[in-house]
């Protein structure tokens, strides 16, 4: 479920120029036009989905994490709630987890409680650019998928770990007592697909496969 406030006409033309009365679905187009139509939407309902296990001879380490996210796009303020499993050490843990994003005076602040206790932190100023800089790494499918019961347009590429570190509110870690190497992540390539909302040009849904 997502909240669009775009206009019937805005969207109706969009849509028109994607499907056939003017450009093609390129990777560049569909990323610029995404990128232009979220500025014109207010607030965004989204979840975030995570299942990742890493390890050595020694010990292994998996988290879990089903988080519903709520953005006002304009403020840039949002909130997240959801559940985080960890199993480390052959042990497993469970904790709720929630996030504030709020703006105090000109700088972004991040309240995050996790295992009953909040943390208070500064959030860096510099905002990730999803895939925006790396359009030309990506390729149109053949096919187009559904998402929530609608038809998108999908492509596939590849974008750096530190974009997805950026991503990533600072902070969470931490209070889950995570070991992850950010500096690891950051030197990698990162399989991506994003599939767009075929009728007014929004992000349907992101993946990053980080198997490998």
């Amino acid at each position: 479920r997502r909240q669009r406030q775009m206009c019937i006409r805005d969207r109706m033309m969009t849509a028109a120029l994607m499907s056939g009365c003017g450009k093609k679905a390129t990777p560049e187009n569909l990323l610029k036009d995404m990128a232009k139509n979220m500025k014109d939407t207010e607030s965004v309902v989204a979840n975030m989905k995570m299942d990742m296990e890493m390890g050595d001879d020694t010990t292994t380490i998996g988290i879990q994490m089903d988080m519903d996210i709520d953005m006002d796009l304009k403020s840039g303020e949002s909130h997240a709630k959801g559940a985080v499993d960890m199993k480390m050490m052959g042990t497993n843990v469970g904790t709720e987890i929630e996030m504030y994003t709020v703006k105090e005076k000109d700088q972004y602040i991040v309240y995050t409680m996790a295992n009953d206790q909040w943390q208070k932190e500064e959030m860096d100023d510099s905002a990730a650019d999803m895939a925006g800089g790396h359009a030309k790494s990506f390729e149109m499918s053949k096919e187009k998928v559904e998402v929530n019961g609608e038809k998108c347009f999908e492509m596939k590429g590849e974008i750096k770990g530190s974009d997805i570190v950026g991503m990533m509110e600072s902070g969470m870690a931490d209070s889950l007592g995570s070991e992850i190497d950010e500096d690891v992540i950051k030197d990698l390539e990162l399989p991506c697909t994003i599939a767009v909302y075929e009728d007014d040009i929004l992000p349907a849904k992101i993946s990053f496969d980080m198997q490998d």
